[in-house]
């Protein structure tokens, strides 16, 4: 069932037709029964009419005029005294009082047998074809009212049943035009008693979301703010007990480690917290991705650089609508993972384009790449996946911030094996700008 209104319409229309097609047959019974009544009498008057008649009536009296009606006036031998011009030279039936139907002249005929006195009878009949024709005339003037009626009916019953679902229609229509950060309460000016536990369902669905991304929102945004300190304290105490200890200070690399990761990962919590809809979307603007990307690269260069990798962008200049610290995010742990999985001497290859009203993002890399099975799960949270000895910084986030920015912006991302380095590609998609598609 696609639309309740015409499953209604069409239901209703054709109990309608339905009903409409029963009293049709009634009627035509009830009708063909009273119009055969009615001929049978017209048959008695005519009779009459012709007892009153003298014995030797002939064809040229004006009674012999009636082309569709048949009489014989006949006496008690079966002599036939006096007939029309379409009765035959014999008793068309027997002398026998009421009516029968009867052969002649090529056609079948309802006729009557009438006694005038002892010495006469008056025998009438009708082809039964004139009483065919007057009930198909009848039937056909009451049907033609009745197929008339089915589709203004069928256009009435979709006119009411459309006023009836209108505030159904108010509220899907409320619904659709809502933003994704709105989660006020629904209103609307006139509300059925049958909607009433809908729209109370929906507002308080709406208010427990709106508590949970709050509740979310805060937590991440609190725990991520308060980590900061005691993780800078904790930098800056470990700077000094390295500075008093006499030790080898390759003892201190796996805490030092620790820390930084412990640290990316507060980085990440807030990034991800700065990307949700409530943050970015009220401050979108019209971005060059080519420049953006070339800031987000310079800004990576020293880790780059760093592990001797080669990095190339191929950007001719392509703008889309979007938030900038959002899509800067994007990049930034686009081009920061294909640093961490590429090994030293590799090479990374950023490229955009724009096509069929989309722009498109690529990062590649010559690591190891990822497995099309575990493909899906590397965009999750906190999914790291192990290559080598497995010592690569990082919390299982980067991907899942770039995913989450790419649905925000109302694009798609795809995950498959680089043609040219062999190593992973990254594919963002985000939409042009109207006026650029």
């Amino acid at each position: 069932m696609t639309s309740i209104r015409r499953f209604l319409v069409y239901l209703l229309a054709a109990t309608f037709a339905l009903t409409s097609f029963v009293a049709a047959v009634q009627a035509y019974h009830s009708g063909s029964r009273s119009l055969r009544q009615l001929l049978d009498q017209h048959l008695i008057d005519y009779a009459l009419v012709l007892a009153q008649q003298d014995a030797t009536v002939s064809r040229r009296q004006p009674v012999s005029s009636q082309t569709s009606l048949a009489y014989q006036i006949v006496s008690r031998d079966g002599l036939v005294l006096g007939r029309s011009a379409s009765a035959p030279d014999m008793p068309l039936m027997a002398l026998s009082q009421g009516f029968d139907e009867v052969n002649f002249g090529g056609q079948r005929w309802r006729a009557l047998a009438t006694r005038v006195d002892a010495e006469r009878w008056v025998l009438v009949a009708e082809p039964l074809r004139l009483r065919d024709r007057v009930t198909d005339a009848l039937i056909t003037e009451m049907l033609w009212p009745m197929l008339v009626a089915i589709p203004l009916a069928a256009l009435l019953i979709w006119l009411v049943v459309g006023r009836g679902l209108s505030p159904l229609l108010q509220l899907s229509a409320r619904l659709q035009r809502r933003q994704a950060d709105t989660l006020e309460p629904i209103s609307l000016a006139v509300l059925p008693s049958e909607l009433q536990p809908v729209l109370a369902a929906i507002n308080d669905w709406q208010d427990r979301l709106k508590r949970a991304f709050e509740r979310e929102r805060h937590f991440a945004s609190d725990a991520a703010h308060e980590l900061r300190t005691p993780v800078s304290t904790l930098k800056i105490h470990l700077h000094n007990l390295q500075r008093q200890s006499s030790g080898d200070a390759a003892h201190w690399q796996p805490v030092q480690r620790a820390v930084a990761d412990l640290e990316h990962l507060i980085e990440q919590m807030l990034m991800l917290y700065r990307t949700a809809p409530d943050q970015y979307l009220a401050r979108h603007e019209r971005l060059d991705l080519a420049a953006l990307a070339r800031e987000v690269i310079a800004g990576r260069y020293d880790d780059i650089d760093r592990k001797r990798q080669t990095i190339t962008l191929e950007a001719p200049s392509v703008c889309v609508d979007g938030n900038r610290f959002a899509l800067a995010a994007l990049l930034d742990n686009l081009v920061s993972n294909a640093g961490k999985y590429t090994p030293a001497g590799g090479e990374i290859i950023v490229s955009l384009s724009a096509r069929a009203g989309v722009a498109e993002v690529t990062v590649e890399d010559s690591g190891p790449g990822i497995p099309p099975e575990r493909r899906d799960i590397a965009l999750e949270r906190f999914q790291r996946l192990q290559h080598g000895s497995g010592d690569i910084p990082g919390c299982g986030l980067g991907l899942a911030i770039v995913r989450h920015v790419v649905e925000r912006h109302g694009g798609h991302i795809r995950l498959d094996e680089s043609p040219r380095l062999h190593g992973l590609r990254v594919c963002v998609q985000l939409p042009l700008p109207p006026e650029d598609t």
